[in-house]
């Protein structure tokens, strides 16, 4: 697997202090990529739960296997966006 793109924190959600977890539920296919794609638990935030969405969409994973075979799996994946402390 290449290493992922990291979703960026959004701008519109860091000013105004905004953080939260977008719970990403997809199905990585047999060629290792993203196919259908649910949002199972917002980030609180829409700009958040944007950049998750388009940055998962964009990997590519190393496939499941059935013996030698490569089998599309389900995969489930927070996302967090957390602003360091102070």
């Amino acid at each position: 697997m290449r290493p992922p793109a990291v979703p960026r924190y959004p701008e519109a959600a860091r000013r105004p202090g905004i953080q939260g977890v977008a719970l990403l539920r997809f199905a990585v296919q047999a060629d290792g990529r993203v196919g259908t794609f649910n949002m199972e638990r917002s980030a609180g935030h829409p700009d958040p739960d944007q950049v998750a969405v388009e940055a998962v969409k964009t990997w590519r994973f190393d496939p499941a296997r059935r013996g030698k075979e490569p089998v599309p799996v389900w995969v489930t994946l927070p996302v967090r966006f957390e602003l360091p402390a102070h």
